[in-house]
């Protein structure tokens, strides 16, 4: 598929998106461009670092993560907070 049409195709489906859905997108191409990471700032990670964000996205993975909006949220109904 060529570059042209593979823009035109996500434009347009990011221009339909609302809400939560908008949000994951957002969020889907926010940590793909940062993930972007040099194989350099890897290798300046310590090894339990590693080990634990490792840990992290393959619970992520299996389904096992709670999305942080939920927590925010709830804390601050829980609390009373404004925001």
């Amino acid at each position: 598929m060529e570059d042209a049409i593979i823009k035109t195709e996500l434009h347009e489906r990011i221009e339909h998106a609302e809400g939560d859905q908008l949000r994951e997108i957002y969020d889907l191409l926010t940590n793909y461009f940062s993930s972007q990471a040099t194989l350099s700032e890897w290798d300046a990670i310590s090894p339990v670092r590693k080990e634990r964000l490792e840990q992290s996205i393959r619970q992520a993975e299996e389904g096992l993560f709670r999305p942080a909006r939920d927590i925010i949220r709830e804390t601050r109904e829980k609390y009373g907070l404004n925001g």
